[in-house]
């Protein structure tokens, strides 16, 4: 059937029609006319990865288009069109697009561009890189549908204190969020609580146990890496846990240099099991976490975790 007749089709036979289209060629299709970009739009929404740590963009788990600079070109089949710019592309395979750019980073802004305004993605992922300027990503940010995303990445150096807390205000982030952004001395966060079911901060002095029930207590799983935390918080916070509180926690860590030899638990006679160590772990989210060598301990309501400090490294698990 030529691309003339399948646009004559009723609608739902055009939409029965494009669902055995796989994404790539529904992209082919959609740079054939102005009106095949619209009219593809009735397959519904695809699922849409941005990564510039990668130069790529991943669209339902499979498929992939991927920004190069420009003087690598191989085997070029044609051009294609990314918001009213031209670009030499080439199939890896037939489920990778090569695209060739004079700035990669700035060819994943127009191509990520592209996809939401022709097909209304639902973004699940983006994993920002170092490098990767503040405009850039502010702008990418700002076109996801209902700034909304399943998983965040910030890494990005030109990003300041501000441009971090305007994400974590604005974006609505609902399964992973990872935080390697340095916070200057003396920030304190007090704005709206993070209802993210799992939270990586690389650099957590700011998240201190006074405000941890406020910002992070629905949290699933939660990772606190260079914080400031104490012997002292630490016990006062497995006996909150105990007592009922973050109730949907299922694994905890906290790495501080401020823990020590003097670390005690009530009720552990060992903080670590070196004798008989075993390995509990679980799905969470889409990744699989673990603890090694750690010690039952007791709710107050009867259910049992895993609890281990790492002496050596100044580290503290508890593993629901």
């Amino acid at each position: 059937m030529s691309i003339f007749g399948l646009f004559r089709l009723p609608a739902l036979a055009l939409l029965e029609t494009l669902k055995c289209f796989t994404p790539i060629e529904l992209f082919e299709l959609s740079q054939c006319s102005k009106k095949s970009s619209v009219k593809i739009r009735i397959v519904g929404k695809l699922r849409l990865e941005l990564d510039f740590h990668d130069e790529s963009i991943i669209v339902n788990d499979k498929f992939r288009i991927s920004a190069f600079e420009k003087g690598s070109e191989e085997h070029v089949v044609g051009v294609r069109k990314f918001q009213n710019n031209v670009v030499d592309i080439a199939y890896e395979s037939e489920n990778v697009i090569m695209s060739f750019w004079d700035d990669c980073i700035s060819g994943l802004e127009l191509m990520f561009s592209h996809f939401i305004e022709t097909f209304d993605c639902h973004v699940e992922e983006i994993t920002s890189d170092d490098e990767v300027p503040r405009e850039i990503l502010f702008s990418c940010l700002k076109i996801v549908p209902k700034m909304k995303i399943n998983s965040l990445e910030l890494v990005a150096d030109s990003l300041v204190d501000e441009d971090v807390v305007w994400i974590l205000e604005n974006v609505e982030i609902t399964e992973f969020l990872w935080i390697v952004h340095k916070f200057s001395d003396g920030f304190v966060y007090n704005q709206k609580p993070l209802n993210t079911k799992c939270v990586v901060v690389l650099h957590s002095h700011w998240v201190t146990f006074d405000n941890l029930s406020g910002l992070m207590s629905n949290c699933v799983m939660l990772h606190l890496s260079n914080s400031s935390w104490s012997n002292e918080e630490v016990v006062e916070f497995i006996d909150q846990w105990r007592a009922g509180m973050y109730s949907n926690l299922q694994h905890f860590m906290v790495q501080s240099q401020m823990l020590d030899e003097n670390l005690k638990i009530k009720g552990l006679d060992a903080l670590e099991d070196r004798v008989n160590p075993v390995e509990f772990s679980r799905k969470i989210g889409n990744r699989t976490m673990m603890i090694y060598g750690g010690v039952s301990i007791k709710r107050n309501d009867g259910s049992v975790g895993q609890f281990r400090y790492l002496k050596e490294i100044k580290q503290v698990s508890l593993f629901i």
